[in-house]
Formats: C-alpha cells, sequence, structure tokens
C-alpha cells in the first residue's frame, strides 16, 4: 500500500544515495485511511502501482503482472515488504530464477494462538530461503529472525521525522494535553482509552484530549464521549489539508496515549518522540519496546483502563516530568536522523557494509 511516508521515502533513497529505487505497490491509498493522505502533494519518484489483491492466495494469477513489471525495471536488487503478500513472493521467486539479489524487510511476527504462531513460523521458514538477506524493523524482529539468517540488520522503518519538533516549551502549570492519534479499532483499545479520561476528567480539572482518527469504533467513541463534561474537555481533530500538517496536532499536545494489543512498529510513537512528548505505551508496540523506558521517557502500561489511567495520572501528579520526558525523546531523534538511516539501509541492500 502507498502511504505519504514510503513515497517519501523513494524520493530521498533516490536523491541521497545516487542509486536508483522504484516502489512498487500491490494498491492505491486504502479507503479507510486518513483523507489527508490522499490530498498529500508529493513529488512521485519511481512510482508504479500494481493494482494487484495485497493478501490473496486463492487468486494467486492476479499478482502475476508483477513479472512484466520486474522485467521492465531490471533490478539488481529486490526488496520485499511483509511475508506473505503474494506479490512478494512471487518477486522473490523471480529474482531467485534470475541470480537476482533479494532482501526481506519484515517487522515481528504478531502475536497469535499457539498453533497459528507455529503455522507462521514454519512458513516463514520457508520463505526466508528465497532471501539473500532480511532487514529486521525493530531489535524484537531482529532476535525473532536472526536465525533465519545471519546476514540481517536491524533498521527501523524510515520515517522522515525533520518536520517534527516542539517549538517551545510549555510551562508546568498549565492543563496536560493527551493526544490519541491513531484508529478507532479494538486493536488500539480507544475506548478504554476515552474511559480512562473519563475518569480522570472527574477527578482533575487540568486535562484535556484530543482523539485524531477514524475507524469502526468511531460511532461507540463519540457515544462515550457525548455527555456534558467530556464534551467540554475531549476534542476531536481530523482537520488536515494534507500529510504535512501532521506535526501541528503533536505540537498542541503534551502526552501521547498509545496502549494498542499489538504493532509490529508504531510510527506515532517516533512521530510524538520526535515532537518532545512523552509516550504511555505497550511492549507489544516494537517502536515503544524499541525506544520507551518506564519513567526515563515515557509510561509502559496494560491495555486496560486502570492502567491506563495510572499512566495518566502520573503525568498530573508530576508535571515536570513532561518536559523532563520530552527533552530526552527529542534528544533520541536529534541523534537517529534520517539520513543516516537512509543511508545505512542504501549500504546494506546494496551490499557497501
Amino acid at each position: 500500500m502507498a502511504a505519504p511516508y514510503q513515497i517519501e521515502n523513494c524520493k530521498f533513497l533516490n536523491e541521497l544515495t545516487g542509486n536508483e529505487y522504484h516502489f512498487v505497490f500491490c494498491s492505491k491509498l486504502e479507503n479507510n485511511r486518513p483523507k489527508y493522505w490522499s490530498n498529500t502533494p508529493f513529488e512521485k519518484i519511481n512510482i508504479h502501482i500494481l493494482n494487484t489483491p495485497i493478501v490473496d492466495f486463492k487468486n494467486l494469477y492476479l499478482n502475476l503482472d508483477v513479472f512484466s513489471k520486474l522485467k521492465e525495471l531490471k533490478p539488481d536488487v529486490i526488496i520485499v515488504g511483509g511475508y506473505n503478500i503474494p506479490t512478494g513472493i512471487l518477486s522473490a521467486i523471480w529474482g531467485r530464477y534470475n541470480n537476482i539479489e533479494t532482501v526481506l524487510y519484515l517487522e515481528r511476527l504478531l502475536p497469535s494462538g499457539f498453533i497459528k504462531s507455529r503455522a507462521k513460523k514454519i512458513f516463514l521458514y520457508f520463505v526466508s530461503k528465497l532471501f539473500d538477506k532480511i532487514i529486521a524493523v525493530g531489535n524484537d524482529a531482529y532476535k525473532e529472525y536472526f536465525h533465519l539468517n545471519k546476514k540481517i540488520r536491524n533498521i527501523p522503518y524510515l520515517i522522515n521525522l525533520s518536520r517534527y519538533g516542539s517549538t517551545f516549551v510549555k510551562p508546568a502549570n498549565k492543563m496536560v494535553d493527551f493526544l490519541y492519534s491513531g484508529r478507532f479499532d479494538e486493536n488500539q483499545n480507544v475506548i478504554n482509552v476515552a474511559k480512562a479520561f473519563k475518569i480522570l476528567s472527574q477527578e482533575r480539572s487540568d486535562v484535556r484530549m484530543t482523539f485524531s482518527g477514524n475507524g469502526p469504533l468511531e460511532v461507540d467513541l463519540n457515544r462515550i464521549c457525548s455527555d456534558e463534561l467530556s464534551s467540554k474537555r475531549i476534542r476531536f481533530d481530523n482537520e488536515y489539508a494534507s500529510w504535512f500538517d501532521l506535526p501541528e496536532l503533536y505540537r498542541k499536545a503534551d502526552v501521547l496515549v498509545a496502549p494498542l494489543n499489538h504493532s509490529g512498529w508504531g510510527f506515532v510513537i517516533q512521530e510524538a518522540m520526535a515532537s518532545g512528548l512523552p509516550v504511555i505505551s505497550t511492549l507489544q508496540t516494537t517502536a515503544s519496546s524499541e525506544y520507551i523506558i518506564n519513567n526515563y521517557n515515557g509510561k509502559i502500561c496494560e491495555t486496560d483502563v486502570d492502567s491506563i489511567l495510572s499512566s495518566m495520572r502520573y503525568y498530573v501528579e508530576y508535571p515536570l516530568k513532561i518536559e523532563e520526558h520530552s527533552r530526552v525523546n527529542e534528544n533520541i531523534f536529534s541523534i537517529q536522523n534520517y539520513e543516516y538511516f537512509i543511508t545505512e539501509f542504501d549500504q546494506f541492500v546494496s551490499g557497501v557494509k
């Protein structure tokens, strides 16, 4: 799927490395993604859309047009994102047949039941044999896949965070503004976040909450937030002309709340940290596991209402921690800059190191 950050990566990989990258996507922007994605102006360098099913092994023949695209592009290296995408597997097979180096670019496996988990690992074991190298997205993925291929590197997802960053120091005696940014669904526990904040707002008069996103639980979320007190303390903010306007959402906030059940990465964590926000999240979110240390630059919580509420209370009761954690997070991403990861990515896939 062609997301804005991926299109931007294509632009900078070509500009900064001197190599020629082509991004081939299975489909265009999904209809249930934020509207501002499709309104985002990019210089679309080397973007190709196949319009094939993302995961549909029953109709595998619909993915065969990837062969025509590969013949047209004549790549030296094929990088495949994800292990269960038919188009990606066919690309790796084509690469093997034509003696072209193949790289698997992969998050950690999402949790599932014992039988399904074993089946995934067995399937991945055989699929991994199609690839010469693996890029693991995060340390959790690296530890999970190291036994599959010794040519492996931990490289977080490439995302340009240079436009993020706080523009002022928020005073400790002001309202504490919490932010939820993401899908309104069960995996991200948006309903539990709303319930936790409602309890907090009944206890304290110096808190506010912003919800930004959309999804299947939008009606339920609006219903929960419809009482008089909630309508004064909670706002919904989705009015963005384009993806480039998203940093403004973080500049208005003090703390991000993102208690996901699971996530293979979690861009929202990076965006918030680069904006100088402490993060409340779970260890089941790979980016949080990678970057957040409890009570040092954020709070690690569980997904239930009480745990989320306890973490939110922490920043209200100790407001100076907001600035302290903010500075830590800004420093992390001032060191780990976009150009560095672009270069590391390019050198690994091109065989420089």
